[in-house]
């Protein structure tokens, strides 16, 4: 399993609904998440998948959705992918 965390340190997660969108259905993405602290600027975009191949499905869903839109905004300021060792998955 694996998690990206972009972090966005300016832009406000307002607007970014477009990015989970883009992800849902996507095979081996099972879930994405956009975080902020209140009256703090900026957000993170959590995303957890499968594995690499979901990871690579999940960057280029997100490419083409940004291109379907027009949108030719800033991206994340910076990304880190952690593979997971340990979880708990509750039902």
């Amino acid at each position: 399993m694996i998690v990206r965390i972009a972090t966005f340190d300016s832009l406000s997660a307002d607007g970014r609904d477009w990015v989970t969108e883009a992800l849902r259905g996507v095979p081996g993405v099972r879930s994405c998440y956009h975080a902020s602290r209140p009256g703090v600027p900026g957000y993170v975009s959590v995303s957890v998948m499968d594995d690499e191949a979901a990871l690579t499905a999940s960057n280029d869903a997100l490419t083409r959705r940004r291109e379907d839109l027009g949108i030719s905004s800033q991206g994340p300021d910076r990304v880190d992918v952690y593979v997971v060792d340990h979880f708990v998955e509750n039902a």
